[in-house]
């Protein structure tokens, strides 16, 4: 689990995405599991 996270840290780095892209992309996390809930229940 932590090693998936580094692997995703370092690809934040490596894009050098600007903050509105990390807040879209944040927010688009947040839908895909919102959506992803009834699935689970």
């Amino acid at each position: 689990m932590l090693y998936q996270f580094d692997l995703i840290l370092a690809q934040f780095e490596g894009v050098n995405l600007t903050p509105t892209a990390l807040k879209i992309s944040h927010l688009e996390q947040l839908n895909s599991k919102i959506f992803a809930l009834p699935i689970w229940m």
